[in-house]
């Protein structure tokens, strides 16, 4: 099966119907609707009507995915295994990444708080002079 490999992009739009994401990718709908019962992350949503509704990260995954198959000549259980491994590293570089910035808020936090009664400090000692006098 030769796959024909699309460079127009669609519109970036929220969502994509089936229709439209055949089209980008160059692979037939019942492709995309096959692969979803393999690839426990490519999960459209549907509509009120049933239709399948494409986020822009499930096109991204599509993409991925018919570049290991076709292109890099991976077996379905192969580009499981891939997507799952690299899955597994975003959510890793997430978390390290979200650990960072918490780490780093509760130094801000600390530092506002430090200096927050330094100034305290400050005018209290301000306010016992006075009292002295």
């Amino acid at each position: 099966m030769k796959v024909e490999k699309r460079n127009k992009a669609p519109a970036k739009r929220l969502f994509y119907r089936i229709g439209e994401v055949s089209k980008v990718t160059g692979l037939e709908d019942y492709i995309l609707r096959y692969w979803e019962s393999e690839f426990k992350a490519l999960a459209p949503l549907k509509n009120k009507a049933g239709q399948r509704i494409y986020t822009q990260e499930d096109v991204d995954l599509i993409l991925k995915i018919r570049e290991l198959l076709y292109k890099d000549k991976y077996t379905i259980a192969g580009a499981k295994k891939e997507i799952a491994r690299k899955i597994s590293r975003k959510r890793t570089v997430k978390t390290q990444i979200d650990n960072q910035l918490a780490f780093e808020l509760e130094n801000d936090e600390a530092i506002a708080i430090r200096e927050t009664l330094e100034t305290v400090k400050q005018e209290l000692n301000d306010i016992l002079n006075l009292l002295r006098v």
